[in-house]
């Protein structure tokens, strides 16, 4: 057995990403009650660092697709004409859209569906886009506190229009309890996909039992 000299030699030398806020104003279904079109959200690619677990909300679904259709690497091309095939490949044939939503603190489990109850309306539809753009303005202005009142805006929204993304029968812990646990002690917290997967934490101190992660800076390579 060859013997691997780098992380990626096991896991693929292909990029996680996280939502940090906006999350489902990208699909039609909730885009399309939006007063003020085009809805914003932000989302950040990772390097592939250490295995992230399956089932989190770190795209895991879309990365393995991926690392099957370009042989485990990211070609070149057009950006936008990459998604669009992957997106296409990764729901082809299926009735709900994926490379959404599709996380669980924990990992998602079978028979979860974050899509159950929907309670829709053009004021939160607004409330969920102006979170990516609130996201974003913190991002490039450096400011904690901003950043987090983004994320708890975000969270906010989910469990108003879909109240499943963080409370389903499948689901045994309480993520809304764990979840205003953090927002008491922290600027602002969000779960990183529906269901649980990783917590984001926005903190300008260390978080006990947190880690960091690279994001990927690089558009087209990551070398």
């Amino acid at each position: 057995m060859k013997q691997a000299i780098s992380i990626t030699d096991v896991i693929g030398d292909f990029p996680y990403r996280i939502q940090m806020a906006g999350g489902w104003i990208d699909q039609p279904f909730v885009s399309r009650l939006n007063p003020k079109p085009p809805g914003s959200m932000v989302v950040v690619s990772l390097q592939p660092d250490f295995f992230m677990m399956d089932r989190a909300g770190m795209a895991t679904g879309s990365r393995h697709i991926a690392l099957k259709m370009w042989n485990g690497r990211l070609p070149q091309g057009n950006p936008a004409k990459l998604v669009e095939d992957l997106y296409a490949e990764e729901n082809r044939g299926k009735a709900e859209p994926s490379g959404t939503q599709d996380m669980p603190v924990l990992q998602r489990p079978d028979g979860y569906n974050p899509l159950g109850i929907k309670h829709l309306d053009p004021e939160s539809v607004a409330k969920l886009s102006r979170s990516g753009r609130d996201c974003y303005a913190a991002i490039v202005s450096k400011d904690v506190r901003k950043l987090g009142a983004s994320l708890n805006l975000n969270m906010e929204c989910w469990e108003k229009m879909l109240p499943q993304t963080v409370s389903h029968p499948t689901i045994k812990m309480d993520l809304v309890a764990l979840l205003h646990y953090y927002q008491s002690k922290y600027p602002g917290v969000m779960f990183s996909g529906c269901g649980g997967g990783y917590l984001l934490v926005a903190s300008d101190e260390p978080v006990p039992g947190s880690f960091r992660v690279n994001v990927r800076t690089n558009q087209h390579s990551l070398d």
